[in-house]
């Protein structure tokens, strides 16, 4: 069953074997890590072998601990180690601790085994469904003097049409003028969401950002791994930069609209807008009484 499973895979194998390992490695020093207890017998030379043969290791074995946190099992005065949890040699990297944890009883007798180990999940590309938007954050500047313009001279409606045909008419004209002058998205989900004061600076930015960390995630030199991290700081600095000054050009730029008199309107509704965000409840709902008083009973 063992020798079954792919070698890409990975492999814990964890349970009551019977088998006493040793305190020492004693031949055995590349599946036992030499911190084990007490002696070796018959069954734990069987799976001393057994590790050897499918080239793995006894993780119980490579982290020094003191005696209560590496007896697994106690009866009557007798103190022993018969569980164990194994995987794979190769993985040893991603090892982090192992230990008993005393006073956390599973099953009569036997302490809980815990082992801490680190798996780094591929990155797989693979396409993924969605709807494409239409960009409505462009609808600013000279954009949206010319999606105007656009509409203006447009025949939005016909008199011969009744009322749903004439909706339904001149809501696929706006949306298509919308699509051909804001543009639409991809459709894939998972994206950066296109913000108000989203620009093609930080589009960059933030695309660099991601090759980077992506070419990072896939390389596994450890030499090649300090030049990419540092190549993902350096990406991740500049977007986290581009960022920045992109909210402030935008924030700017909108106070200058708000201090306009035809802006004005603007002003109150995100004031407006900020107080509710404010408040704990969204909303509060009571029923009054004829003279006016609050009705707390049914």
């Amino acid at each position: 069953m063992v020798r079954a499973i792919p070698r890409d895979e990975r492999m814990c194998i964890g349970g009551d074997f019977n088998g006493h390992i040793e305190k020492d490695s004693n031949g055995f020093q590349a599946v036992h890590g030499g911190f084990g207890f007490g002696d070796r017998n018959e069954s734990g030379t069987d799976l001393l072998d057994f590790a050897v043969a499918h080239d793995l290791s006894i993780l119980n074995s490579f982290f020094k601990k003191r005696e209560s946190h590496l007896i697994t099992f106690s009866s009557e005065g007798r103190n022993t180690q018969v569980d164990y949890i194994m995987t794979r040699q190769g993985d040893r990297r991603w090892w982090r601790d192992c230990k008993v944890i005393p006073g956390e009883t599973i099953v009569a007798q036997h302490q809980l085994l815990v082992a801490d180990i680190n798996f780094r999940n591929k990155l797989i590309e693979r396409e993924r469904k969605g709807t494409p938007r239409i960009r409505w954050g462009n609808l600013k500047d000279d954009k949206l003097s010319l999606f105007k313009d656009k509409l203006i001279s447009m025949n939005l409606a016909r008199a011969e049409d009744d009322s749903c045909q004439m909706w339904e008419a001149m809501a696929k004209k706006i949306t298509q003028v919308a699509k051909d002058t804001f543009g639409v998205t991809t459709g894939k989900p998972g994206r950066h969401k296109v913000t108000w004061w989203w620009n093609e600076v930080v589009q960059e930015k933030i695309r660099d950002k991601q090759v980077s960390f992506r070419e990072l995630m896939r390389c596994t030199n450890e030499e090649e791994r300090v030049g990419l991290k540092e190549a993902y700081k350096k990406a991740k600095r500049e977007a986290k930069k581009a960022v920045s000054e992109a909210k402030s050009t935008a924030y700017k730029r909108m106070y200058e609209h708000l201090k306009t008199q035809e802006r004005e309107h603007d002003m109150f509704k995100i004031v407006k807008a900020r107080e509710h965000r404010r408040k704990d409840l969204g909303a509060v709902k009571f029923i009054k009484s004829e003279d006016g008083h609050v009705l707390v009973k049914e």
